[in-house]
């Protein structure tokens, strides 16, 4: 019983580990961005501010910073525009250049989460392209 209990633990740690080789985000991360795509999906601003940290930071799309839950409200169709949820829908969340950023690239436009203290966060709206 021991050595079977020693293969179980063994399994779980070595999943554990090949997950985060495989550059799979943090289950926090998950739950945030599965949420965030909900609000996006029924374009409810409520849900996306929710699992917002203002400002939203935004270089282009959206006209610059989104300062609060208003802004986001009055933006939020020429930001989440059909392409864009699309794109999201289907997009796979990938590590940032910095510990904690995650986010999903829209052909160059990318929708990312930012880690803080233990807490996921959609924080910012980045068009490479610009």
């Amino acid at each position: 019983m021991r050595i079977f209990a020693y293969g179980v633990m063994m399994l779980a740690m070595l999943s554990a580990h090949s997950a985060a080789f495989a550059g799979e985000a943090p289950a926090k991360a998950q739950e945030v961005w599965r949420i965030f795509l909900e609000g996006v999906a029924q374009k409810d601003v409520e849900i996306v501010a929710s699992v917002s940290r203002f400002p939203i930071v935004s270089n282009d799309l959206g006209g610059g910073n989104i300062v609060s839950k208003k802004a986001l409200a009055s933006k939020f169709k020429a930001i989440f525009t059909e392409n864009f949820r699309e794109c999201l829908a289907k997009g796979k969340l990938e590590a940032g250049t910095k510990p904690g950023d995650w986010g999903v690239d829209c052909n160059g436009v990318i929708f990312g989460l930012l880690e803080k203290n233990g807490d996921y966060r959609f924080a910012y709206i980045e068009n490479i392209n610009e």
